[in-house]
């Protein structure tokens, strides 16, 4: 019996998440030509925390380039995805056609109250033959993305220990979030909620003193 998958598709509140970019220029945000294609990612449980990992497209590499550019191209995507922390997802059923990634050093901690679960099924059964062509790519994703699950908990376990045990001064690597301070905003962003959720409580429960006073 196949076991049932672990991993779904996720956006992050841009409210979120613009505040953290601006401290963070390496963590990843929609941008313009995303409005009508939000920016998607897995979410998994690390030491108690979820985390948000953003998916990408493919890089997009010339074919026409003269033989010496594209094998200078190609080692430079090479090079950013293994400083990246990239996860290849490929899809056996197309002759390991590489579908996207999954980009683990982009990773960063998110409250469940900040993402929103995608629907599937709903892009799909859209009579928008964009939205129903979207969503035929995103199962084809889903699928893939669930047989390598253990590879990507892995790889992300491994750069949170590598983040958390490493001075952030001798940690630097471009193209990698600064997990460090990426978890220090998230945790007072909870500390907040916390606050915010117990003031109401106590003003729920003041009014209703009030009404049995009358």
């Amino acid at each position: 019996m196949d076991k049932k998958p672990k991993f779904n598709f996720f956006t992050v509140n841009e409210d979120y998440m613009r505040p953290l970019q601006k401290m963070d220029s390496e963590v990843r945000t929609s941008t313009d030509d995303k409005n009508n294609r939000p920016f998607l990612g897995v979410v998994l449980n690390v030491e108690n925390r979820l985390f948000f990992v953003p998916l990408s497209s493919p890089p997009k590499i010339p074919t026409n380039l003269p033989p010496e550019l594209l094998k200078k191209k190609i080692k430079e995507v090479k090079r950013i995805e293994k400083n990246r922390l990239t996860v290849r997802v490929l899809s056996e059923a197309e002759n390991n056609r590489h579908l996207c990634n999954v980009i683990v050093g982009k990773m960063i901690p998110v409250p469940e109250s900040q993402i929103k679960k995608i629907s599937i099924e709903e892009l799909m059964a859209s009579s928008n033959p964009t939205e129903s062509k979207y969503g035929r790519l995103l199962n084809k994703e889903y699928l893939a993305i669930n047989k390598i699950e253990d590879k990507i908990e892995q790889t992300a376990q491994a750069f949170y220990e590598e983040s958390i045990n490493k001075p952030v001064k001798n940690k630097k690597i471009f193209y990698r979030v600064n997990l460090q301070q990426a978890i220090k905003y998230h945790d007072r962003w909870i500390e907040r909620e916390n606050i915010y959720k117990k003031g109401n409580i106590q003003d729920n429960k003041k009014g209703k003193f009030k009404d049995f006073s009358r």
